[in-house]
């Protein structure tokens, strides 16, 4: 993320300082009220912000910094994918400071926030619509709110599975023009990579690791293109560190994640419950909307003709595996990918995260034979 923010005193309304009155810690809040006086905020005065703070100041933190008054002053502009296609700034607090971080920024966005599971839900069933219904959704949304992974994976499957009439290959050049996807193509690239059936998975996160090894010091949600190899949290320790990197990202990429999360509540029940306790009640009510709606097109074929046919000897799991990414929302597709990131995903990125990855994939092992892990990874 960009490392200067700016942050002129003269323009602080008056709600950040309301937020700051709410800081019960008097370090904190006269910190707080020196870094309000600056004319910049840098990403190391966000970090310290970010760090040592109750569950009740790390909400506080995440208005402060990610609201629509924030003293990151994000809300300023429509993001592109140049904004998005970077490393975190800081490295995640404890999942459950940063799950209050996250209800923070969420809450203080409570009217957006809820058209951001409009727009969720209105894609849910992505795979029954035509696709010019579907691009125009992207599009509008592309005009408002500018970039997003959750976008890119959503123009992706659609890339990937369909045959794109020349009107939606136009739409979809629209779309392309409002991220700026010509300017920073990596983002894009990123989730067509994942999906494409084209593509060899395992060859590109070969050829990412070996890029990008050096700059993230073990933790891989820390750049988007090694994170989307394993878009569920394989863990609870891994909650904050996908959270960030939604938090990072944008708003609607944020409520995508806590919806993966709510989909994921019998591998993490205590995450779940730490948001249905913080987060407004209304926004709860309409995310759990949103799952039922979803999960009532479950058995939707979401893998296409098109899309087999572009490499016909690739595994049908691999084919789901790698289609499910696009359909987080629906809690089968969340489960089914979640098993398998525990297994395939940690082994993608061993070379990263090799203290964890035993931990973590012995216990799925049984999950599927040795023989089909072969099968995939060849």
């Amino acid at each position: 993320m960009k490392k200067n923010f700016q942050s002129k005193k003269a323009r602080h309304p008056t709600e950040i300082y309301k937020l700051i009155a709410d800081i019960h810690n008097i370090r904190k809040k006269n910190l707080l009220r020196g870094y309000i006086a600056k004319p910049q905020i840098t990403h190391h005065d966000a970090e310290i912000i970010r760090r040592e703070n109750s569950p009740h100041g790390s909400m506080i933190a995440g208005a402060l910094l990610k609201g629509p008054h924030g003293l990151l002053n994000e809300q300023a502009k429509k993001k592109t994918s140049n904004d998005l296609f970077t490393m975190t700034s800081f490295p995640p607090i404890d999942w459950r400071n940063e799950v209050c971080f996250t209800v923070g920024y969420i809450n203080s966005m409570s009217e957006v926030a809820i058209e951001m599971l409009r727009v969720i839900k209105s894609l849910a069933r992505l795979e029954t619509m035509d696709s010019d219904s579907a691009l125009r959704l992207l599009l509008d949304l592309s005009k408002k709110h500018g970039a997003s992974n959750y976008l890119s994976y959503k123009l992706a499957y659609l890339r990937s599975a369909r045959e794109l009439s020349e009107e939606s290959l136009s739409l979809v050049s629209e779309i392309e023009d409002e991220i700026g996807h010509r300017d920073s193509p990596g983002m894009l690239f990123s989730a067509l990579e994942n999906l494409s059936s084209k593509i060899s998975l395992f060859v590109v996160a070969q050829r990412r690791i070996s890029g990008l090894v050096a700059k993230v010091n073990g933790d891989f949600r820390k750049a988007l293109s090694l994170s989307n190899f394993i878009p569920t949290p394989l863990d609870v320790e891994d909650v904050a560190g996908f959270l960030l990197r939604a938090t990072e990202s944008c708003l609607i990429d944020t409520i995508y994640s806590v919806v993966v999360i709510f989909n994921l509540s019998n591998e993490l029940g205590a995450v779940q419950r730490e948001f249905e306790q913080r987060l407004k009640s209304e926004f709860v009510k309409q995310l759990l909307e949103v799952t039922r709606f979803a999960a009532e097109s479950e058995d939707g074929v979401v893998v296409t003709d098109c899309y087999r046919a572009q490499n016909q000897g690739s595994d049908a799991s691999l084919d789901l595996y790698r289609i499910s990414s696009a359909f987080l929302e629906r809690p089968k597709f969340a489960a089914f990918r979640n098993k398998f990131d525990r297994v395939i995903g940690a082994r993608l990125l061993a070379e990263i995260i090799d203290g964890k990855v035993n931990a973590i994939s012995k216990k799925f092992d049984n999950c599927m034979s040795s023989n089909q892990f072969g099968q995939m990874a060849a």
